[in-house]
């Protein structure tokens, strides 16, 4: 869970309402579900693992780079 937090707002410690806020800035979604935001969210690591477009801020690169080695992806 701290892993997606960090891929999405940069702080792994988070309030899980906070994801919701920053989903919102980051890609323009609103959820009022915070589980919706999450799977959505985890899609988006999912598309950055596999080598998508989407420009990556350092902190969320670093989280792509920590599962690929953990994973050996």
């Amino acid at each position: 869970q701290s892993t997606l937090k960090k891929f999405v707002t940069g702080d792994g410690n988070c309030q899980k309402d906070l994801i919701l806020l920053d989903v919102y800035k980051r890609y323009h979604k609103s959820f009022t579900d915070d589980n919706l935001a999450d799977a959505f969210c985890l899609a988006k690591v999912g598309e950055a693992l596999m080598g998508g477009d989407a420009k990556l801020t350092k902190f969320q690169q670093e989280v792509i780079n920590n599962l690929k080695i953990k994973y050996e992806v």
